[in-house]
């Protein structure tokens, strides 16, 4: 499958500093957004050194992700593509941890991480943190990921809706982050993936601002291409509260155009 793919990123209109990362390696097939959080650039680095480990370790296993692509059903939990993505994303953690204990001013910097690895007509997607995967097919969207935060346990509990988890003053919260504790779980999802299939990386500052009826209006009335920074014109129009970040990926009919990144 070609695969059309557009990033941007975006400090917003209130922090004073960028802490979200990307990643857009077509060549692996390998897209990764990752939301920093610690004072003094410290989540800046938290994010960009996940995403670069996440990335050296996916490519010191290309061969034998080679063999994982085109094969149809859902796969093994002990696949070679599952256990190099869980894998290269445990190692994160245990960097950026190591770090943070070894440089006080790095102290307790974490970052969320949502990584997506296509291979032939499957997406593979390890997922830590409140940053989202999306996919929209034929005109649906649908929330891949499941966020790690307070307010996400309490509407899965029935505690809190929708709504009030929006405006909560807890929404802010993780409850699993990559650098944060020793050992971190990484949560994997598998997407058998079809012509015409969007999918979109965010961080929380895209969801935390637009709801998902908005973002579905933009990615099915626009070019891949032009995706990224449309949403996060919209997020800053609703205040832009926190750095954006937008990663799109369209499963193309016929050839992908260029990537635009920036």
């Amino acid at each position: 499958m070609e695969l059309t793919v557009s990033a941007a990123t975006d400090i917003g209109l209130v922090r004073e500093g960028n802490e979200d990362s990307f990643l857009v390696d077509n060549d692996l097939g390998l897209f990764i957004v990752a939301d920093g959080m610690g004072g003094h650039r410290a989540g800046e680095k938290a994010s960009s050194m996940s995403v670069e480990i996440v990335r050296e370790r996916m490519i010191e296993q290309r061969e034998a992700l080679m063999t994982q692509g085109d094969h149809s059903g859902e796969p093994s939990e002990n696949s070679p593509a599952v256990n190099a993505l869980r894998q290269a994303m445990q190692e994160a953690n245990s960097t950026v941890f190591q770090t943070s204990a070894d440089n006080p001013e790095f102290q307790g910097m974490g970052t969320t991480v949502t990584s997506a690895l296509i291979l032939g007509n499957q997406a593979f997607i390890g997922h830590v943190g409140d940053s989202r995967a999306y996919l929209l097919r034929q005109d649906q969207l649908y929330q891949v990921t499941m966020d790690h935060s307070l307010v996400a346990e309490q509407v899965r509990l029935g505690l809190m809706t929708e709504a009030q988890a929006r405006v909560s003053q807890y929404r802010n919260i993780i409850t699993r982050s990559i650098g944060v504790d020793a050992e971190v779980e990484v949560d994997l999802y598998y997407v058998a993936l079809e012509r015409g299939d969007l999918l979109l990386l965010c961080s929380d500052g895209l969801n935390g601002m637009v709801t998902d009826e908005e973002i579905a209006d933009v990615l099915r009335g626009h070019f891949a291409a032009q995706c990224p920074k449309l949403l996060i014109e919209l997020a800053c129009a609703h205040g832009g509260e926190d750095n954006i970040t937008a990663l799109c990926v369209y499963i193309d009919d016929e050839s992908a155009t260029s990537a635009e990144v920036e």
